[in-house]
């Protein structure tokens, strides 16, 4: 069995993902494609993850995304339009 990250470790891998989506964050898609036979941002993410940019969007997308049912399709738009914030890759 894997012995546990030290609280340490944890902390300074904290403040490295912390600077890495402060100095690396870029629009989505950001160099990334996403497979086949998935909904980009709804069923597929990038290893890092994404963050929302909602003030990138008009308004009508960000009531979409709060839309229950309806927001995986605000989801996948955002993807295709800037919406997100990610890690480009190999921006490591």
């Amino acid at each position: 069995m894997a012995e546990e990250p030290s609280r340490e470790e944890h902390r300074r891998r904290g403040e490295r993902a912390r600077k890495l989506w402060a100095t690396r964050a870029a629009p989505s898609p950001g160099g990334w494609t996403a497979p086949a036979g998935t909904r980009p941002a709804w069923t597929w993410t990038p290893p890092h993850g994404m963050r929302p940019r909602l003030d990138r969007a008009p308004r009508w997308v960000r009531v979409w995304y709060h839309t229950p049912f309806l927001d995986r399709y605000a989801h996948e738009w955002l993807w295709h339009h800037g919406g997100w914030d990610v890690i480009p890759p190999g921006a490591e």
